[in-house]
């Protein structure tokens, strides 16, 4: 049975303004590197997910707080310098910060 475009549009905009959340995934390559996407958000106005890009970037939102992770692999390929310094990486016994080390150690 085929229905007419409208009917098809009316129905869609239906069905995701009824939908509690979505889900945005794909994979592909851009600028010679391996990519993927995969996001969850709710209407509640949290979302989580990851990207992939060169490293993995992992994405957390809850209303009023955002937390934006990356590996390792991530930060060396986007974290760049400053003033000649690296990227650091500061680890404890459960996870890992990376963060932009200035100055003199």
């Amino acid at each position: 049975m085929s229905l007419p475009a409208a009917e098809i549009l009316s129905k869609s905009v239906a069905a995701a303004n009824a939908a509690k959340s979505f889900r945005i995934a794909g994979a592909g390559e851009a600028f010679g590197l391996q990519s993927t996407l995969d996001l969850i958000s709710s209407k509640e106005g949290t979302a989580s997910g990851t990207i992939t890009f060169g490293g993995k970037l992992e994405l957390i939102q809850v209303p009023g707080f955002y937390d934006v992770k990356g590996d390792a692999g991530y930060w060396s390929k986007f974290g760049g310098s400053f003033e000649g310094q690296s990227v650091v990486e500061l680890k404890d016994s459960t996870d890992s910060l990376f963060v932009a080390a200035t100055g003199e150690p």
